[in-house]
């Protein structure tokens, strides 16, 4: 496989993902703290979607 991005923008990648996913985690933590309707939850998606596509690029370098 041909990698398309470098190290340096390879690791923005994982950062970025790493970012999300721990916003995502903060995110449902305070929702289950404040006792949240379970429907607000169905919001976290965008953020975990995010962070999903970050740690996939990181993994298959594009």
């Amino acid at each position: 496989m041909v990698r398309n991005i470098g190290p340096k923008e390879s690791r923005k990648r994982l950062a970025f993902g790493i970012a999300a996913f721990v916003i995502t985690v903060l995110l449902l933590l305070t929702m289950i703290a404040v006792d949240l309707s379970r429907w607000w939850r169905l919001f976290l998606f965008i953020p975990f979607m995010m962070a999903t596509i970050g740690f996939l690029q990181y993994k298959e370098k594009t």
